[in-house]
């Protein structure tokens, strides 16, 4: 007499587990879809506040700033600068009331501008430089800096 191998068979119960875990990844899954979907489209709008800012800052100073930097072995802080408008622009240049770089982390000032251009015209559109002397190098790659032109502060602008 043969014997024959026994079939292996899974318990029915096993099967009834692995569809119930399949129909509740399908529902978790439909769920989630959903509540994305909902959300898109009711809840409100989060304000830029940074942009609000910017644009402020740029609208009373003729300036865009595009980048700050350190140059000069960390010596010095180097913010370039888009005119808007050639005619407030001129408030870079006052003597009374120099640009300032804030560190935002230390609270450290920085406000000795090395004057490397003059009271030329502007032309608007074209990138200019402004140099302010870092002493102590105080501020560092990486920083978070606030720049103040006449009464306009704008913050948060990182230094690369």
């Amino acid at each position: 007499m043969t014997t024959m191998p026994l079939a292996r068979t899974r318990p029915s119960n096993v099967i009834y587990s692995y569809q119930s875990w399949q129909l509740a990844a399908l529902l978790l899954l439909a769920a989630l879809a959903g509540w994305m979907l909902a959300a898109q489209y009711t809840m409100a709008p989060v304000p830029d506040l940074h942009l609000s800012d910017q644009t402020r800052f740029e609208a009373a100073t003729g300036l865009r700033v595009t980048q700050v930097m350190l140059t000069a072995p960390r010596n010095i802080v180097d913010v370039r600068y888009q005119v808007l408008d050639p005619d407030k622009v001129l408030v870079v240049h006052d003597d009374a009331q120099p640009p300032t770089i804030i560190n935002e982390k230390t609270g450290a000032v920085l406000s000795i501008p090395t004057h490397q251009h003059h009271l030329t015209p502007r032309e608007v559109g074209r990138i200019y430089r402004l140099h302010i002397i870092n002493p102590d190098r105080i501020v560092k790659r990486g920083d978070r800096v606030s720049l103040v032109v006449g009464d306009m502060r704008l913050e948060n602008l990182v230094v690369e």
